[in-house]
């Protein structure tokens, strides 16, 4: 986890905290390739696991996706290329919560708040944002694992909307 940020309790989220998860990479003791950023929440009653440090978002850390390539930032590259990464935990505490949003890899999604009523639009059809919505800084890839697509996510900010059908959407802003 990286950001926090609750709710206000007039929110869809009803004061529940929002969580940016700026995902695992391909760097330090346990390499991670292709490993997804996240968008979680807590409602606040009690623990939740989300599955980390053995799931990327939704995926078991297993899944050859998640196998490291080898980089510079490594510890050991060699101890780790062409590896699956290992599960920590033996026994899970409960089921995995998922994530509310997946976020491409390596966007370091990180700093967020949710905007103030001054700083919206007023819910005009063709405003930005709106009273609620969530931004999202995203600082971009670092370098660790080849780039993320092209154009390459990231080095923006995300707006996040609560729909009235409960759905989000994420966009740039």
């Amino acid at each position: 986890p990286f950001g926090i940020r609750f709710a206000p309790h007039d929110h869809p989220l009803n004061g529940a905290l929002l969580i940016t998860e700026n995902g695992e990479d391909e760097r330090g003791a346990r390499p991670t390739n292709n490993a997804p950023d996240r968008l979680q929440v807590t409602p606040g009653k009690g623990l939740d696991y989300h599955g980390w440090p053995d799931r990327f978002g939704f995926l078991n850390s297993t899944q050859a996706i998640f196998t490291p390539i080898g980089g510079p930032a490594d510890d050991c590259a060699a101890c780790a290329v062409g590896q699956p990464v290992k599960p920590l935990a033996l026994f899970p505490p409960q089921p995995p919560v998922a994530p509310l949003a997946i976020e491409p890899t390596d966007v370091a999604a990180v700093g967020l708040d949710f905007v103030p009523k001054e700083f919206a639009g007023g819910g005009n059809p063709g405003d930005k944002v709106d009273k609620g919505d969530a931004l999202v800084t995203r600082e971009g890839d670092f370098g660790f694992s080849p780039a993320n697509g092209t154009p390459i996510e990231g080095h923006d900010i995300e707006r996040v909307s609560w729909l009235k059908d409960g759905r989000i959407s994420l966009e740039r802003f």
